[in-house]
């Protein structure tokens, strides 16, 4: 049995307050209940968080192009700076903010995104052409390397993305012949479009080494015998 420290009077085991002078009764060997807070709480998803932190990254960006192209126009006209700028900062933000402000996944988003980034960056590299260069550069040489760059990567997202999920190596080794066939792309492209221009062949250089890489990759990820013969070779 218990009794009320205030008055003395004997206290029922259910009792939570005294019945004679109604002092809070306390059980220290009952667990105490959590206070319920006095409001209900909030709980932001962290793909809204993702989208709340692009919207304000979003608003920064905008800021400087608001300032510069106004300063531009009335202070330094006659030049583009401020068109870099903007071209800059608009690139980056369809590159880095833009994934977060999609809620939901569009079929085939991965051939989609790496084609708006191919198109974007071509843009861009527009601009750079359009108010800083003569020639045809740009025609020639620019867009149809982002061309090939785009188509190849498609073809490794295919690859990447079967049902039958390939090995580690596998992997490796088709995305350095996807590297090889850039580097041979892009000495064609300039060997065609500037003939009397003087190569060092560095894109060969690449070809050669991913070429090499790959298929050694993929000897290694075909034969049980020639990995075995690697670990007795570098490991013991």
């Amino acid at each position: 049995m218990s009794y009320c420290v205030n008055c003395g009077v004997e206290l029922d085991d259910s009792a939570s307050v005294c019945a004679l002078c109604q002092t809070p009764v306390v059980h220290p060997n009952k667990p105490e209940k959590a206070a319920e807070p006095p409001y209900p709480q909030i709980v932001v998803m962290p793909e809204e968080r993702k989208r709340y932190s692009a919207i304000v990254a979003s608003l920064v960006m905008l800021l400087p192009i608001l300032v510069c192209i106004p300063i531009n126009h009335f202070i330094t006209p006659g030049t583009y700076w401020s068109v870099y700028l903007a071209a800059t900062l608009i690139l980056l933000w369809i590159y880095f903010v833009t994934p977060f402000l999609i809620r939901h996944k569009l079929p085939h988003s991965p051939y989609i995104s790496l084609v708006l980034d191919g198109a974007i960056t071509a843009a861009y590299i527009y601009v750079m052409y359009h108010y800083n260069s003569s020639g045809s550069w740009f025609y020639r040489i620019a867009l149809p390397m982002i061309g090939v760059f785009v188509l190849l990567g498609c073809v490794l997202i295919r690859y990447l993305t079967k049902k039958k999920k390939p090995s580690t190596m596998r992997r490796i080794a088709f995305a350095l012949a996807m590297v090889a066939l850039y580097a041979a792309a892009a000495e064609c492209i300039f060997l065609i479009s500037m003939p009397s221009l003087i190569v060092d062949c560095v894109a060969l250089s690449v070809f050669f080494t991913a070429t090499v890489l790959a298929v050694f990759l993929r000897l290694a990820s075909d034969s049980k015998r020639f990995r075995a013969w690697l670990s007795r070779k570098f490991f013991t």
